[in-house]
C-alpha cells in the first residue's frame, strides 16, 4: 500500500519520450476511479497499487489506449484495441473542419463518405454533432478491415449514432455516388519515414503505412470520387510533406475544386480541404 502522493512521485519516473505525464495520470485515475481533483484531495489516501504498477510498466511499450481499451475523442467514447489506429487530437480538428463547413453553408440535408474509418471516431462524432444541430445527415463509413468494421459498428451501437457501414478497399464496393462530402484519414505514412518503436509494435500498419511514397491512398479516393457529381467538398487529414504532390494530384482529377491546406494545433500542415467552386 502507498499513499496517492507516493504512486504520483513514482510514476513521474516512467515519463519518457514514449509515455507522457498526461497518458500516466490517464492511467491512474482510470485504476483507481478517481476523478482528476482528487489527485490532491486524497493525496495521503493509501491505495493497493499492484495493479496500477503492473499497467505502469506495460503502458512503456503498449499504448494507454490499448490497455484500457478506449480512448475520448471529440468528447465520446471510442473502443479501442490493436486492430484499428488510436484517435488522435489532429483528428478531432479534421472533424471540426467539416462540421464548420457544413455550419457555415447552413445545410440542413447532407450525404457524407468517411473512407478508411478505423474505430469510426470520425464518422460517429460527425453524426452525433450534426443530430445536436437537428441537420439530417446520411453517413456512410468503409473501411478495408473486418475487423475495424466490426469496432466500428460496436462504436456506433454504445454511441447511439445512425451509420451505415460497409467493408470496401477505399470505393470498391460502394455504388451510391451521390455524397456531398468526402472526408477521409488515411493511410499516409511512408514506409521510409521514422516511426516510433512503440507505434511500430502495436499499431495497425494497414492503417499507417502507404506505397507510393505514402500518395497510393489518396490517388485511388481522387481516381474513384472523380465521378461524384453531386460533390462539394473533399476533407483529408494529411503528412505536410504531401501537401505538393497532393495539389498536383487534385488538378488533374478535381480540377473544378480549390484548395486550402490547413495548420493543426502544432503548426504543421495537416489538412487538405478542396471544395467547389
Amino acid at each position: 500500500m502507498k499513499t496517492l502522493k507516493e504512486i504520483i512521485n513514482y510514476s513521474k519516473e516512467f515519463v519518457d519520450d514514449n509515455l507522457s505525464f498526461e497518458e500516466i495520470k490517464w492511467l491512474l485515475l482510470d485504476t483507481f476511479s478517481l476523478q482528476e481533483y482528487q489527485l490532491i484531495s486524497l493525496k495521503e489516501k493509501e491505495f493497493d497499487d499492484e495493479e496500477y504498477l503492473k499497467k505502469l510498466k506495460l503502458a512503456k511499450k503498449i499504448p494507454v489506449s490499448y490497455l484500457l481499451n478506449y480512448q475520448i475523442f471529440f468528447g465520446y467514447k471510442f473502443y479501442v484495441d490493436n486492430n484499428v489506429l488510436i484517435p488522435r487530437n489532429e483528428t478531432e480538428e479534421l472533424v471540426q473542419h467539416v462540421l464548420n463547413y457544413i455550419f457555415d453553408n447552413n445545410y440542413k440535408n447532407i450525404k457524407i463518405l468517411e473512407i478508411g474509418t478505423g474505430s469510426g471516431c470520425i464518422a460517429i462524432s460527425l453524426k452525433k454533432e450534426l443530430d445536436k444541430r437537428n441537420i439530417n445527415s446520411f453517413i456512410l463509413a468503409v473501411d478495408i478491415s473486418q475487423k475495424a468494421l466490426e469496432i466500428a459498428k460496436k462504436n456506433a451501437f454504445d454511441n447511439n449514432a445512425n451509420i451505415d457501414f460497409i467493408l470496401s478497399d477505399c470505393l470498391d464496393n460502394v455504388t451510391n455516388d451521390d455524397f456531398d462530402i468526402v472526408v477521409s484519414n488515411p493511410p499516409y505514412i511512408n514506409k521510409d519515414n521514422y516511426v516510433s518503436k512503440r507505434v511500430l509494435d502495436n499499431e495497425p500498419h494497414l492503417a499507417l503505412f502507404a506505397e507510393d511514397k505514402g500518395l497510393a491512398i489518396y490517388k485511388k479516393i481522387f481516381l474513384q470520387i472523380k465521378k461524384f457529381s453531386f460533390l462539394k467538398a473533399v476533407f483529408f487529414e494529411i503528412s505536410p510533406d504531401l501537401k505538393s504532390n497532393l495539389e498536383n494530384i487534385k488538378n488533374i482529377y478535381l480540377p473544378q475544386f480549390h484548395s486550402q491546406y490547413l495548420l493543426d494545433i502544432n503548426k504543421y500542415v495537416r489538412f487538405a480541404i478542396y471544395l467547389k467552386y
